[in-house]
């Protein structure tokens, strides 16, 4: 019996490999007992999806439902609901931290808008009145920030949004849970 360069046994009868070099190991790769060829759809072989391989059958569905992901990242998607109920932490608490952040944004914006408005009555210690009017830069940079944290929430939507179809179709890894299990 000779030996190939990449280091297996060459088969006796023939004088080839027995197994490919570089093929993915499994049904069909000229294993014994295993019919059919790995990707040859004439003969796909009797195990197929999942339960690829003889004594280990398909794993168990989720206990998530993919109907209640969906709607959570449908109505509630720029919180992270739906990242944390499929176990997605670490987007959930960035979508979260996110949605604070826009919305403090908004909030500062207006309060400095509406801060440059109107006017205002100062006293000095001498006694002396004067009225102060409005403030236009405050009004601009209050209007800008807030239509920043608007653009903010529009790109939080967006992105919410695009999950929310990654979960109707079960498109990486919003088609599992977070322990690999699809999503019913």
């Amino acid at each position: 019996m000779q030996d190939s360069p990449y280091g297996s046994p060459a088969s006796p009868a023939t004088g080839d490999q027995t197994q490919a070099y570089g093929a993915p190991h499994g049904p069909g790769n000229g294993l014994p007992g295993y019919p059919g060829q790995y990707g040859n759809p004439a003969q796909p072989g009797p195990y197929v999806g999942a339960a690829m391989y003889p004594g280990y059958p398909a794993p168990p569905p989720s206990t998530k439902k993919k109907v209640v992901a969906a709607l959570l990242a449908f109505f509630l998607g720029g919180t992270g609901a739906h990242n944390f109920y499929i176990g997605n932490k670490g987007c959930a608490i960035a979508q979260l931290i996110f949605l604070i952040v826009t919305w403090v944004i908004v909030i500062v914006g207006y309060s400095l808008a509406i801060a440059g408005t109107g006017t205002e009555m100062v006293r000095t210690y001498s006694g002396d009145t004067y009225y102060v009017d409005e403030d236009a830069d405050m009004i601009i940079g209050g209007g800008l920030l807030a239509i920043l944290g608007y653009l903010m929430m529009g790109a939080l939507w967006i992105w919410t949004m695009v999950e929310f179809i990654m979960i109707l179709t079960s498109s990486g890894r919003y088609g599992r849970d977070r322990e690999g299990y699809m999503l019913v």
